[in-house]
């Protein structure tokens, strides 16, 4: 899964390596499945990486609202008792990975912060207003890393912008 962060983070020379290994594993054959949401992943791999490849591509279109919910409830049955999740806030974590390209991690991922903001904060249910901060606290993560990942000089420049900003 998410083949293209294996490569951006260790070069193509990881995914050759591993080609070459699948092509010289004699009496033996190999499938390796790749999964990105990069649909012009192969296009920017070295040419070494493509001559090795038999690539089929797959598309799947992204989950709609509906679908995502039909993942999220029964992954919340049996997390926390019935009836202890609004139906409104189930509602919202699927709208909002909808909008965000189909994207069912993100749903799972606002569902699972809301229950834990709900817990830490020993509340009963769980609302939309824990999914709306559950929304905040993966934007900020997000950010977070981002930044993180930076280059020194880059991160200077950004704290320079937003010290001139205030």
């Amino acid at each position: 899964d998410e083949i293209d962060k294996l490569v951006q983070k260790n070069g193509g020379d990881s995914l050759y390596v591993i080609l070459k290994a699948a092509d010289e594993s004699r009496g033996t054959k190999t499938s390796i499945i790749g999964i990105t949401n990069d649909t012009s992943f192969t296009e920017n791999l070295d040419s070494r990486v493509k001559s090795r490849l038999n690539q089929e591509s797959i598309v799947f279109p992204p989950y709609n609202s509906q679908e995502l919910k039909d993942i999220l409830e029964p992954r919340v049955k049996g997390v926390v008792k019935d009836g202890s999740i609004e139906e409104s806030a189930i509602n919202l974590c699927a709208a909002i990975g909808a909008q965000e390209h189909g994207d069912a991690r993100k749903a799972i991922d606002l569902m699972r912060i809301s229950i834990e903001i709900a817990i830490r904060e020993g509340d009963e249910s769980i609302t939309t207003s824990h999914v709306y901060r559950a929304r905040d606290r993966l934007e900020t993560d997000v950010l977070k890393e981002t930044i993180r990942t930076f280059p020194t000089h880059t991160k200077i420049l950004v704290l320079s912008c937003i010290t001139a900003s205030e």
